[in-house]
């Protein structure tokens, strides 16, 4: 895996390396902090610099390619993902 790119303060966070898409780069985390488990993709240092979504779209919706790399990448990891 990949360096991170961007600061990240959340340790319930597991980091699945960096991923480029639309000459941005950005670093992937699964987070399963609670009882749902979170996509992350953060672009930047600041706390708002990320786009997230609930892993639930993967199983029940459409969702942006950035998350189907972190799904991908979960899954290839052994990281169960929750969907509810």
């Amino acid at each position: 895996m990949s360096d991170k790119h961007w600061k990240h303060d959340c340790d319930a966070c597991v980091h699945l390396g960096s991923h480029e898409e639309d000459e941005r780069m950005y670093d992937l985390y699964v987070c399963t902090n609670d009882n749902e488990t979170e996509l992350v993709a953060r672009f930047g240092d600041d706390g708002g610099d990320y786009r997230s979504s609930s892993a639930y779209y993967l199983f029940h919706g459409k969702v942006a390619p950035i998350y189907l790399e972190i799904g991908k990448r979960a899954r290839k990891s052994g990281i169960e993902m929750r969907p509810f």
